[in-house]
């Protein structure tokens, strides 16, 4: 009888876990957005400006 609840506790662990791996993953990824974001939101204006500089200088 110990078996068989061995047996299954094992089984519902692994499912568990497997859950809480995803959701790490889907927390990263919406960390990995934002930070994206922020970096954007931080250095886009400037990077703009800089290839609109590199274009201008190639085509004049």
């Amino acid at each position: 009888m110990l078996n068989l609840v061995d047996k299954y506790t094992t089984e519902a662990a692994a499912e568990t876990e497997d859950g809480v791996v995803a959701i790490e993953y889907v927390i990263t990824a919406a960390a990995l957005v934002v930070a994206l974001g922020a970096l954007w939101g931080a250095f886009g204006g400037r990077l703009t400006g800089v290839l609109n500089g590199v274009v201008d200088s190639i085509a004049g």
